[in-house]
């Protein structure tokens, strides 16, 4: 977590308030609960934080405690194995999260002030990141897995490099376009799609010959304390 906190601390020149410096911080505190609390203590106080979070604080760095005993629980139950096949309970998630997720957005949209840092703004987030996660998980059960799992697979094992990339090319495209005056989103999106298709392409020539990304690389050397080959 010290790692992931100075990752985010030499980011904060091209991305201020990037998630690092606090995922870092709050998760090096965090760091005995998640070790010590049996799974179902950390589903059930992470769980409650998580609601309390987004449903009072509109999510934010006061999600991440709950967040982070979430995904112990998750990790130590094995839940993630689950999204790889069709079962029930993943498409009454996914139902349920969609549902809530349509009059959480109305709520946002008919909300005044920024959505970043309003209650409507972080129910809505939450929940749309809940829907977007199960109709993942839907998808993936399709003929569509071998499509999702050849972009997304090179990304997500270097997400870190990916991370902090993007933000990268965010400043260095905000010298000259002005981001906050634009009213239209279409631009934007396509800007977003063409830097994960670009990174998904650079991520796959990238692990044909080395077994982690930079930023990864750099990250398992500080944690392990000893240089770790790089390359295949």
């Amino acid at each position: 977590m010290v790692t992931v906190f100075a990752f985010g601390a030499a980011l904060w020149f091209f991305y201020p308030g990037n998630i690092l410096v606090e995922y870092g911080a709050v998760g090096l505190i965090m760091i005995p609960f998640a070790v010590l609390c049996p799974p179902i203590v950390s589903l059930i106080l992470g769980a409650a934080l998580t609601v309390v979070s987004f449903g009072v604080f509109g999510g934010g760095l006061s999600s991440l405690p709950g967040l982070i005993l979430l995904g112990q629980a998750a990790a130590n139950w094995e839940w993630y194995k689950r999204l790889e096949n069709p079962n029930r309970p993943m498409l009454v998630f996914t139902t349920i999260a969609v549902a809530a997720a349509i009059p959480a957005i109305w709520w946002q949209t008919n909300n005044p002030g920024d959505p970043r840092f309003t209650t409507a703004g972080g129910a809505a987030g939450g929940l749309m990141a809940a829907a977007y996660l199960g109709l993942f998980a839907l998808a993936y059960w399709t003929p569509a897995r071998a499509v999702l799992l050849g972009v997304f697979e090179p990304m997500g094992k270097m997400a870190l490099s990916n991370y902090c990339g993007a933000a990268v090319i965010v400043w260095a495209a905000a010298r000259v376009v002005d981001f906050e005056s634009t009213n239209y989103m279409l631009p934007l999106m396509f800007f977003v799609i063409a830097i994960l298709g670009v990174q998904s392409l650079i991520s796959r020539l990238w692990l044909k010959s080395f077994r982690y990304g930079p930023l990864e690389w750099l990250w398992r050397v500080a944690t392990w304390r000893e240089i770790v080959p790089m390359k295949k």
